[in-house]
């Protein structure tokens, strides 16, 4: 009788491991966020799964602070307007991706007219969304010199640096 029992089957049955999974490949290595006058990039994995969508923030975020700090107009407070133009940027190019895959338009079942892809009334607001924040961020040639530029305050220096503040 196999395993201490009348029936078949009967008594308890030894424990099947369950397979060990592959070893895991090692991680990519962390892109290493930038800090320019102030403005840390933001963590874009947190943000973007796909990883190309990550290294187009990445650039995007790049230029777009290359172009401010060369206008002279890069300020802590553009920070979120900066971070809303390459979402806007990363968003448009996702849905060029599904717009070029599915088309712009479908046939409805059952109906005449075609329908428009979702993804092309997300391309045409994503649109809107980057053309609104390069004007606020005065970015495009056309719009370079209706903002000032940022004024760096230096530090005064009593005394041109000889004499030291008293205290009061």
């Amino acid at each position: 009788m196999p395993r201490g029992g009348k029936r078949e089957g009967a008594g308890r049955k030894p424990k099947q491991r369950p397979p060990e999974p592959p070893p895991k490949a090692p991680a990519a290595p962390k892109p290493e966020l930038t800090v320019v006058d102030g403005l840390a990039e933001p963590e874009w994995s947190a943000q973007f799964t796909d990883e190309l969508d990550q290294d187009l923030a990445r650039r995007q975020w790049r230029i777009i602070i290359g172009e401010l700090r060369g206008s002279e107009k890069l300020a802590n407070a553009n920070e979120r307007q900066v971070k809303r133009l390459v979402d806007s940027y990363v968003l448009y190019e996702i849905a060029m991706r599904h717009v070029a895959d599915e088309g712009a338009v479908f046939p409805r079942k059952g109906k005449k007219q075609p329908a428009y892809n979702p993804w092309f009334t997300v391309l045409k607001d994503a649109n809107a969304m980057a053309s609104a924040a390069e004007a606020e961020l005065t970015i495009t040639p056309r719009r370079r010199n209706n903002g000032g530029k940022v004024q760096r305050q230096k530090p005064s220096i009593v005394g041109g640096g000889y004499l030291k503040a008293v205290a009061k």
